[in-house]
């Protein structure tokens, strides 16, 4: 993408055991600034994990 990134408006949705909406965070026109992934070894049996680390220019709950 030669660091070319479109502005998008998303949500950040926590849900309980059942599945179920508990809260929501809106952003609007944010674009990646970082991400990081796991470090994968054959050896090791745990959890992978991602980050990703926006930039925005609203954050509201709903």
């Amino acid at each position: 993408m030669a660091g070319q990134f479109q502005r998008q408006n998303g949500s950040v949705v926590l849900l309980d055991n059942t599945c179920t909406e508990r809260w929501r965070w809106n952003f609007s026109n944010a674009y990646p600034v970082k991400w990081a992934g796991p470090d994968l070894k054959a050896d090791v049996n745990t959890v992978a994990l991602e980050t990703l680390e926006l930039a925005h220019n609203g954050l509201w709950k709903t």
